[in-house]
């Protein structure tokens, strides 16, 4: 891609004269599987130029969880100083930009696997302003809670929560979609019930509807292959208090799929074929669809999907392997549609951003 067509066409580019970011370059196989990080979430910023991210960076031989911010038009990454002793993770923006909503996860006293199974159902919210004000721990009943996100008005949060213990590996056996209303604090099952194997990603597409991506909602036929199985991916729209579920928006036989639309209605969804390219998709509510296709990619996967809201690119996580036993290494993509062209997200490292102190 020559440089004058990145500066006509790049997203985060307000005119043609400003700088190219620093952080983008091509997207290509020389990124190795050694490579990466500890990333496993991204919210985009309702400007589309800042992102925020989840981290999980080493602390004394452990590892520790945060939200940290990356700003593309100041090159600036910080993280908040978030109250000591949990993990924080899956942050969202809200739809004005303004407020952040995450889950926390005390950090285990020990190492040992009933530690850490047992800390799953110690999961809380929180929420805070962008700019570190205001930071309180929403009175959600603790649980096994994931996913959380704000309604448009802001007045509501839903979020997974699983129903019954979880397996000895940590995955809950059924998961339900929960709200909690910040004004009465009163907490509700969304719609359903509904048996949910496995939830992923959520987002209000109005005040009183949702979209749900989950993983084997419906038994579609698993994925098999070297003695494993996989859940194929779904996403669902859902209105609140339905009992019946809808058929879905989407479904594919992949478990390393990531999915959500946009709000325009346009349905964005990223995996990788056997070729180890990735696909992206970009489907419109009429059924228009655009299909595009990466360069090779280590075996991994995609975990993670976010766009703007007018949907222009797509930010994207993908697992640098597929050895799932070890500490994921994962690294940043970016797709923008605007010229078909694939990228990958290079920003400084965790332990030089500066802090964004809570009060």
């Amino acid at each position: 891609m020559q440089l004058w067509c990145l500066l006509a066409l790049h997203p985060f580019m307000a005119r043609a004269e400003t700088p190219i970011p620093k952080e983008i370059f091509p997207l290509a196989d020389s990124d190795s599987e050694e490579e990466g990080r500890g990333y496993n979430w991204v919210s985009i910023h309702p400007d589309g130029n800042r992102w925020l991210l989840s981290e999980c960076i080493g602390n004394q031989g452990a590892r520790v969880c945060g939200l940290f911010l990356y700003d593309f038009n100041t090159s600036r990454y910080q993280r908040y100083a978030l109250p000591p002793g949990y993990f924080y993770m899956h942050g969202r923006f809200s739809a004005s930009g303004n407020v952040i909503v995450a889950e926390r996860n005390p950090l285990p006293r020990d190492r040992t696997a009933a530690e850490k199974l047992r800390l799953l159902s110690e999961t809380e919210i929180v929420r805070m302003n962008i700019d570190g004000t205001g930071f309180q721990i929403v009175p959600v009943p603790k649980g096994n809670l994931t996913y959380p996100v704000m309604s448009p008005d802001e007045t509501k949060i839903a979020y997974w929560s699983a129903t019954g213990a979880p397996t000895s590996s940590g995955i809950p056996h059924t998961q339900e979609v929960r709200e909690f209303d910040l004004a009465t604090n009163a907490d509700r099952l969304f719609a359903g019930p509904f048996d949910f194997r496995l939830g992923g990603n959520l987002e209000y597409l109005s005040n009183d509807e949702l979209a749900v991506q989950a993983f084997g909602t419906r038994g579609i036929p698993q994925k098999k292959g070297n003695g494993d199985s996989r859940y194929g991916m779904e996403v669902v729209q859902l209105r609140r208090d339905a009992t019946i579920l809808p058929d879905p928006l989407l479904a594919q036989p992949f478990m390393y799929a990531a999915a959500m639309p946009d709000q325009r209605g346009q349905l964005h969804y990223v995996l990788q074929l056997n070729s180890r390219e990735f696909v992206m998709v970009r489907k419109t509510a009429q059924g228009d669809t655009k299909v595009r296709k990466s360069p090779l990619l280590p075996q991994g996967g995609p975990a993670v999907l976010a766009t703007p809201p007018d949907g222009r690119y797509a930010a994207f996580i993908y697992m640098s392997t597929q050895d799932l036993t070890a500490i994921r290494k994962t690294q940043l993509g970016f797709f923008c549609w605007c010229n078909g062209d694939w990228y990958s997200v290079r920003i400084p490292a965790a332990e030089s951003a500066e802090m964004i102190w809570i009060h």
